[in-house]
């Protein structure tokens, strides 16, 4: 059975919810694991995403989006909403489910209820201490970039406007628990109700079976809630520690010293950022003038952004210091 749950963040930095979904993080501490030389390890499956949004650039976009509509200026104002999407793990041997599986049917969840915000749709498959529990992180700008059509759980006026911050009501999060109970259901997974327990009648020949039946969903629930708040633990202390909240007027000279780092990149990496970001060209497309595959493409694209983001740590803290 599938499960929902939310928290939203006052935290600026979006790079820490790209670093935290694509990077190893201890999950008691929430600190990232790095190699013997340092460098940052990535996760070993993961299937990655953006909505409205290159995903490698999410942090990037939510910025510019954030200054054009002059929203979350504020330490306080919320930045982001985090949902997950927990599956059953006896859906992995029983019904097939697989990360992929599992990325494609969240990606088509998170079109539907956040439709006009930016977006990082993450599936991992390892879950807490390997425990094979696929699930999907969501992560959302809390501003909607572009305006789309009224939808039956927004009850404020223009809520569908361009620049209108999320709302995550109970309306809404009811409409989103059903949304994925029915989705569940369409794709042959386990899936209990998830708003209310089903009125049924009991009779003695089926007593047995009700009660075993209501026993087992109850404890997996509660093993995979358990799992879910510690995958939402990790995930708090891996982004916790990385608030740097900017204005505005700052985002120019940060897309300065953007461009300064990303000339002392290897020419290659470089080459590849350059193409897929600055000329708008596909993955694929750049894969096949290069000779390289796709995933190459990925991972030179994540050393580079992995790069950027340290560089450009390091010289903010220069500035503060």
């Amino acid at each position: 059975m599938a499960i929902v749950k939310h928290i939203k963040s006052r935290n600026a930095n979006y790079s820490a919810a790209i670093n935290y979904l694509l990077f190893e993080h201890d999950e008691k501490t929430g600190k990232k694991i790095v190699d013997e030389s340092g460098r940052s390890i990535l996760r070993k499956e993961f299937y990655m995403d953006g909505l409205n949004c290159d995903p490698m650039s999410f942090d990037k976009e939510c910025e510019l989006t954030n200054a054009h509509f002059h929203k979350n200026k504020k330490r306080e104002d919320i930045k982001s909403h985090h949902y997950i999407i927990s599956y059953d793990p006896v859906d992995v041997t029983e019904n097939g489910l697989t990360g992929e599986r599992a990325q494609a049917i969240s990606l088509d969840l998170a079109k539907q209820m956040f439709p006009g915000y930016q977006a990082l749709v993450v599936t991992h498959t390892d879950g807490h201490n390997e425990s094979g529990n696929i699930h999907t992180h969501i992560v959302i700008n809390s501003v909607r970039k572009t305006a789309v059509e009224r939808r039956p759980y927004m009850d404020k006026p223009h809520e569908e406007a361009a620049g209108y911050k999320h709302r995550s009501t109970d309306k809404f999060m009811n409409t989103f628990k059903k949304t994925v109970m029915d989705r569940c259901q369409q794709e042959g997974l386990h899936q209990i109700d998830l708003l209310a327990p089903a009125e049924k009648k009991i009779t003695q020949e089926t007593a047995h079976s009700y009660l075993y039946q209501c026993v087992r969903n109850k404890c997996i629930d509660y093993v995979r809630r358990q799992q879910l708040n510690r995958q939402y633990e990790s995930f708090i202390k891996g982004t916790a520690d990385t608030d740097t909240d900017m204005e505005p007027d700052a985002t120019e000279e940060r897309m300065q010293t953007v461009q300064e780092c990303i000339d002392l990149l290897p020419p290659k990496t470089k080459l590849v950022l350059e193409e897929c970001y600055f000329h708008n060209k596909k993955y694929k497309e750049v894969a096949t003038a290069l000779d390289i595959s796709t995933n190459a493409i990925k991972k030179h694209i994540v050393k580079a952004l992995s790069v950027l983001r340290e560089r450009c740590r390091g010289t903010t803290d220069e500035e503060n210091s």
